[in-house]
């Protein structure tokens, strides 16, 4: 009950690149939805195509609530920003 987010990398990269089995972040979205929590990616380090797609949650077939993402967007520079689902928005 007192648990309003669920924050995650992608692609862990400070603890040395990690990346979870595929069904890993499937499974969470499924957990956090029965418990209705929020899924909020990182996205700082792995967003921007540096995964081969356009942001690392993509290779899940998922859509996080809020992604958070910086250093890609404005070419290193810190230029921090926040995406909201559609839901979070209204």
């Amino acid at each position: 009950d007192d648990v309003a987010a669920f924050i995650a990398e992608p692609v862990m990269g400070e603890g040395g690149i990690i990346v979870p089995p595929e069904p890993y972040f499937k499974k969470v979205k499924e957990i956090l939805d029965c418990h209705d929590v929020l899924l909020f990616v990182d996205e700082i380090q792995s967003g921007f195509c540096r995964t081969g797609k356009m942001f690392a949650i993509e290779h899940y077939s998922i859509e996080p609530d809020i992604m958070a993402m910086a250093k890609g967007i404005a070419s290193g520079f810190p230029r921090p920003s926040q995406l909201f689902s559609p839901v979070l928005g209204n």
